[in-house]
């Protein structure tokens, strides 16, 4: 399928800045048109940043560096400059409510009841496991019904289908300049040493093992 239109959670959004990997995901999968909740911009990035700024203190490693932080931050912008913000029409408070949980927050509410009252949206990114665990939990049907139609994916599943194309060192250089940003990238690295593609490709298979199927 080409020309796709896919919804973004913010938290996709945000790793997508971080590691630089927006133009490939949308090339790799044919996406056209991305869209988004209002909420992403440049105050929630940087409550992000400070987020993660935190986390390495505690670690006691270094902070994020200033030339860091402003390639990030660029990063952003450049990318919230081809989103489209959801149109108004399209939301739905019924069905949206029926989706919250203590798992899963207002906006994923809003981004699933698009997703399954709208046909024209071919796809959910996502870069939440707890969202997706929560939502294959609470609606299996809904759930088997999405995923079998590869109409909503988590985030470990683009960086593998990204290593299909590129390759593992292509991939590898890309998330390790910025693997503090994510926990489960972090682990697939390797810690005390460099994973290689069959112990990177192993974690990122086991994190997401609840999405079933092929990638």
């Amino acid at each position: 399928m080409t020309n796709i239109i896919a919804l973004f959670d913010n938290d996709l959004v945000y790793k997508l800045a971080y590691f630089g990997l927006w133009d490939e995901v949308l090339s790799v999968l044919n996406i056209k048109t991305v869209y988004c909740l209002n909420a992403v911009g440049q105050n929630q990035f940087k409550t992000s940043i400070k987020r993660i700024n935190a986390k390495l203190t505690k670690e006691n490693k270094p902070l994020l560096s200033a030339e860091e932080e402003l390639r990030f931050t660029n990063n952003l912008s450049r990318i919230v400059q081809s989103i489209k913000r959801i149109p108004a029409e399209w939301f739905n408070p019924v069905l949206s409510q029926k989706h919250m949980s203590p798992n899963i927050d207002s906006g994923e509410a809003e981004l699933l009841a698009i997703l399954l009252s709208r046909s024209e949206i071919h796809l959910l990114i996502t870069g939440d496991h707890r969202f997706v665990r929560a939502f294959r939990t609470l609606f299996p049907d809904q759930y088997a019904q999405l995923q079998q139609a590869r109409r909503i994916r988590i985030f470990e599943e683009v960086l593998l289908i990204l290593m299909e194309s590129y390759g593992y060192d292509w991939l590898y250089t890309r998330l390790v300049a910025a693997r503090f940003a994510d926990g489960t990238v972090h682990l697939a690295l390797g810690v005390a040493k460099r994973n290689t593609e069959e112990e990177f490709r192993y974690a990122l298979d086991s994190s997401r093992g609840f999405t079933d199927g092929p990638y």
